[in-house]
């Protein structure tokens, strides 16, 4: 779903079951390293 810019990170982070778009963003962080922000910019490149 991050690939899609079209979709916004709140949608996603609702999507997988989270009730808060920060929760996802800090969970994100911990998994990945980056926030889901820049995991999609870095797509970009």
């Amino acid at each position: 779903m991050l690939e899609d810019p079209c979709i916004p990170i709140a949608d996603i982070a609702f999507a997988v079951g989270y009730s808060q778009p920060g929760h996802f963003t800090r969970a994100f962080r911990r998994w990945a390293g980056v926030s889901p922000s820049e995991y999609r910019s870095d797509l970009k490149t």
